[in-house]
């Protein structure tokens, strides 16, 4: 009986030592995140530079959020194309031009909402429908 228990003790410490791999860049994708996939067109916006507030400036235009970690979109504000990493609710999107930008974000339904900031020093606050 003891050798049992020893043999199963030796294999739950080998099983866990096994699952302990080193550390990866790889994006964890939660159910929220795979909600963002898709065609999204902004119904509202908000973009604020050196206290000046503009709004729906970026309305109508389509955001695509694709799973492989690409976007395209209709306006050189995001770049037209880029690639895209999450963390939990952060967004980190690299465009094509050159510019980053870094949000948060929330999805409910068909319902997206991105707030945050460009390497331009633009912030905004955008809501998308499907």
């Amino acid at each position: 009986m003891k050798r049992i228990y020893i043999i199963s003790t030796l294999l739950s410490l080998l099983f866990v030592l096994n699952s302990c791999g080193g550390d990866s860049d790889d994006v964890v994708v939660s159910g929220e995140l795979t909600e963002m996939y898709g065609k999204w067109t902004c119904v509202t916006s908000e973009d604020s530079y050196m206290g000046i507030t503009q709004k729906d400036n970026f309305v109508g235009e389509t955001l695509t959020i694709n799973s492989d970690h690409t976007y395209t979109s209709s306006s050189y504000s995001f770049g037209y194309k880029g690639t895209w990493q999450a963390n939990g609710n952060s967004f980190v999107a690299k465009a094509s031009n050159g510019k980053t930008i870094t949000a948060t974000f929330s999805v409910s339904g068909n319902y997206m909402t991105l707030s945050g900031n460009a390497s331009n020093d633009v912030s905004f606050n955008y809501h998308f429908t499907r």
